[in-house]
């Protein structure tokens, strides 16, 4: 399970870097910042679930990102802990 996680931590970021590279050589200058942006908002994102999002400027939508992953690490926590209590 572990292995899957840190696979898919890994790999979506790398997927993304790699079609962000190949959007940047078929650009102008203005678009590359705009690609440079995006690849910043990337590397956040990768870190804080919704930082990529808020770096953006798209501010709701990276708070409901944010509060959604660590909800829902929340409630996996509890969720272990009921579980593990409960034998």
């Amino acid at each position: 399970m572990i292995k899957r996680a840190l696979t898919l931590i890994v790999l979506i970021p790398a997927l993304l870097l790699a079609q962000l590279k190949s959007q940047s050589n078929e650009t102008s200058k203005n678009d590359e910042f705009i690609s440079k942006r995006k690849l910043t908002a990337l590397t956040y994102s990768t870190f804080i679930p919704g930082a990529g999002q808020f770096y953006l400027g798209h501010k709701i939508k990276g708070v409901f990102f944010t509060l959604t992953a660590f909800g829902s690490l929340v409630v996996t926590i509890v969720s272990q802990n009921n579980l593990v209590g409960g034998k």
